[in-house]
């Protein structure tokens, strides 16, 4: 039985108990024929019931207020607490040990938003690292472009992709010309640099939501384009080597130009369950191994 529910109940039993009293009392009066000594006993009898019952009244006030109100707010707000509102206080303003109790609640219910506030920032300072690892773990350390493993799997994911919708997919295969003898001349730091400053031209070509350029290994980079013929591939890669022949980087170790070039192989198919990935970068490999064949700095396809 809830508290309010128990004190209702006394208060009502003891009201019903006071009025019998007090209601035979007054019978004995009425019916009886008494003489003055015991009218004035009955009289003093009838007073000491009404002022019982009054000073009940008053006791039952005090403890309604003083404890079985306090009492009433701890538990709605341990019910609060337990339901998961920890910013639930309790204000109670009788100085007794229910007070001391109330102000340990909420500094329980304090200590208790204040650990779960911490470790919602340290979940999400988790988290946050975590997605910056993640993405840090797609990136290629040197030239900031995405990493082979980020190549592979948005090529994987625009095969799907395209092979649903039956639209066509290009790849482009890039490489830096004559790259082994740039590194002899100028050495690894300017071939470094040189690696860098190709990637930073190649990240500007226009992209489209799932296009990609990436960093595939060594010298060599490459391009995904979604729902693009061979034509529209072609037009892209020799747009990529217009940007990186802008660079005018010298190279005297180069037997295509004075300046740092590159080669581009590219192929473009529309996914089947009949073929696979590899077969598509294997045909821009071959269009790529063709630019060099014939003089490089050119692109094919």
């Amino acid at each position: 039985m809830r508290i309010k529910t128990l004190t209702a109940v006394i208060a009502v039993s003891l009201s019903l108990a006071f009025l019998l009293l007090a209601y035979v009392l007054l019978q004995i009066r009425l019916d009886s024929q008494l003489n003055p000594h015991q009218s004035y006993l009955l009289q003093w009898a009838i007073n000491i019931v009404g002022a019982a019952f009054f000073v009940i009244l008053l006791i039952g006030s005090y403890i309604r207020r003083t404890i079985v109100a306090p009492v009433v707010q701890l538990v709605e707000h341990a019910d609060q607490v337990a339901a998961g509102n920890y910013a639930a206080r309790t204000d109670i303003q009788a100085r007794n040990e229910l007070a001391a109790l109330a102000v340990g609640f909420n500094e329980m219910s304090a200590a208790i938003e204040r650990d779960i506030a911490e470790r919602k920032r340290v979940e999400a300072d988790l988290l946050e690292a975590k997605n910056a690892l993640e993405a840090l773990a797609h990136l290629d350390g040197l030239t900031g472009l995405p990493n082979r493993r980020r190549f592979d799997d948005q090529m994987e994911k625009e095969w799907r992709r395209t092979q649903r919708a039956q639209q066509p997919l290009a790849v482009l295969m890039m490489d830096i010309d004559y790259f082994k003898g740039y590194n002899d001349h100028y050495g690894h730091g300017g071939g470094d640099e040189c690696l860098k400053q190709v990637a930073a031209a190649l990240a500007h070509m226009p992209a489209r939501p799932g296009d990609l350029v990436a960093r595939y290994g060594g010298e060599e980079f490459v391009a995904i384009l979604p729902a693009t013929e061979l034509e529209g591939a072609l037009q892209a890669a020799e747009r990529l080597r217009g940007q990186v022949e802008k660079l005018a980087l010298p190279h005297e170790r180069s037997q295509a130009a004075a300046h740092v070039t590159v080669s581009i192989g590219c192929a473009s198919m529309t996914p089947t369950l009949e073929c696979t990935p590899n077969q598509l970068l294997e045909a821009a490999d071959r269009m790529l191994y063709q630019a060099k064949t014939q003089g490089r700095n050119r692109v094919c396809g």
